[in-house]
């Protein structure tokens, strides 16, 4: 059970969310005209996600029960308790990530099948 995290810019205190650089509109327009680039694309933005705050999409969390994760808890929600702060269930969402490269393998499949015809 990991700890909850506060955002070390806004303060923000709740979940992460996956952010992945570049475009989906020039992913899908690779892929739709050139499969070697759309690929190699895709690839780069996978392997570019990155945990970040859901309100400020700052990559700086911090656990709120580290020191430094107290410190901002006590900077920016000096009337939350300690009770308050711990003890809550973090769990990351893989659901999207598995949904997108399964649609991706579908239009791979079906472009090899269209060019075998």
């Amino acid at each position: 059970m990991a700890a909850e995290l506060i955002c070390s810019n806004c303060g923000h205190l709740g979940d992460e969310k996956q952010v992945t650089k570049g475009s989906l509109g020039i992913e899908i327009l690779l892929w739709l005209c050139f499969l070697i680039p759309g690929l190699i694309y895709s690839l780069w933005r996978l392997s570019s996600r990155y945990s970040a705050c859901a309100h400020c999409k700052a990559p700086n969390l911090v656990p709120v029960d580290s020191p430094r994760g107290r410190q901002l808890a006590g900077q920016f929600h000096p009337k939350l308790s300690r009770e308050q702060l711990e003890g809550t269930d973090y769990r990351g969402n893989a659901t999207k990530g598995r949904i997108y490269l399964a649609i991706i393998a579908i239009v791979v499949l079906g472009l090899i099948y269209l060019a075998l015809l």
